[in-house]
């Protein structure tokens, strides 16, 4: 059961129509749904249906999604939305935590609710982001979640994708 922590899911999507089976808003938003597009596409990246002649395949197609809406229909997304998503997945069973969102400063109570998930024997992994730079993005920068930047395909990193001691995987 994996929660994607972002801007919602289109549960209507032909890739992963019938995979999410919980969700909750912790957004602005008045719906769960997906207006801005990132989240779907990475549930799409993440579950994608195997042989059903659609899109790509995901890394995970057979597992189960949970919607956690925690960003706004234009992507913005805050701590405190963050966390509450994070706590009400871990408490709702979720077993692998997807964040693909970045945060530039570091937040007590975000870094608890990571703390807790893991504590929990959730798997966290987070994007470390988009800055092009070294600086520290979070969640992904503390030491309870896999931090993961992006490589082209010759194994180069990514123009924009973040680096550091503190990335974990490319």
């Amino acid at each position: 059961l994996v929660a994607i922590l972002d801007t919602g899911i289109d549960r209507q999507h032909e890739d992963i129509y019938g995979r999410v089976v919980a969700e909750a808003n912790f957004s602005a938003s008045p719906a769960s749904d997906d207006y801005y597009g990132h989240g779907t596409h990475i549930a799409g990246i993440i579950a994608a249906g195997l042989n059903n002649g659609t899109g790509i395949v995901g890394v995970a197609p057979s597992c189960r999604l949970m919607n956690v809406k925690v960003a706004d229909d234009r992507g913005r997304c805050d701590t405190a939305s963050l966390a509450d998503g994070i706590i009400w997945a871990v408490e709702n069973g979720a077993q692998v935590l997807n964040i693909s969102l970045c945060l530039e400063q570091p937040d007590a109570e975000l870094e608890y609710a990571i703390d807790y998930a893991w504590e929990q024997g959730v798997v966290v992994v987070a994007a470390a982001g988009n800055s092009g730079g070294s600086t520290p993005q979070y969640p992904a920068y503390y030491d309870s979640c896999i931090a993961v930047t992006a490589t082209k395909e010759d194994g180069s990193r990514a123009p924009l994708a973040s680096y550091g001691w503190w990335v974990d995987v490319a």
